[in-house]
């Protein structure tokens, strides 16, 4: 299983609980806890972590038994590590939110952990003569070296076009609200991005 269980295992050891000990219903992999202890060790969500032996994790029938004392040590939660674990998100997602302000760039942040949640905002499956095509459209919102900045840009651009076809001083009526839909959407189409995904990042921001 590759699953990242990150999430998870900083909400436990918030909780107190010793995830090596919890009752999972299906317990993950030694590969699974190490890549989660490596995830949030360099989010310095916790620290102080002992190393897992191959012996220790694979023996959950055996570990579960062991008094809280005796179990290896996961790791000691941060005070981000806490601030973070309040977030019902991905680690990574939560300390970029947590830490935006700082750099005064909390609208950007929510954007860009909404375009990451969803994930699709750019379209999948383009068949093959058109990638070419769309390969190019996406290189206009391409930022070198930051795959987020591009989603940020794509985000922002659709964000732009959404503002531009709302031309109506007043409360659109059902025909003038269809008519910018349209135009929405085959602007989207234009530029090969997932209008469906886009109004869900809309929802999660606002």
């Amino acid at each position: 299983c590759t699953e990242d269980i990150s999430q998870s295992v900083l909400t436990l050891i918030n909780m107190g609980e010793n995830p090596i000990q919890f009752g999972w219903m299906d317990s993950p992999s030694k590969e699974q806890f190490e890549r989660a202890c490596e995830n949030l060790t360099d989010l310095r969500a916790i620290t102080n972590v002992s190393q897992l032996s191959k012996e220790e994790l694979p023996k959950f029938g055996e570990i579960t038994q062991l008094s809280k004392e005796e179990l290896p040590k996961f790791g000691e939660i941060t005070q981000l590590g806490k601030e973070m674990a309040q977030l019902p998100i991905k680690p990574e997602y939560a300390k970029i939110l947590l830490k935006s302000p700082k750099h005064n760039c909390s609208k950007d942040a929510l954007s860009l952990v909404a375009c990451l949640y969803n994930g699709k905002i750019f379209k999948s499956g383009i068949p093959s003569e058109e990638r070419n095509k769309a390969c190019e459209k996406k290189s206009l919102y391409t930022q070198s070296g930051s795959e987020h900045l591009t989603l940020l840009t794509a985000y922002k651009s659709y964000l732009n076009m959404k503002k531009a076809i709302n031309r109506f001083p007043t409360e659109p009526s059902e025909e003038e609200l269809q008519s910018q839909n349209k135009e929405l959407q085959n602007w989207c189409t234009e530029y090969y991005l997932n209008i469906e995904a886009l109004i869900e990042v809309d929802k999660m921001r606002n």
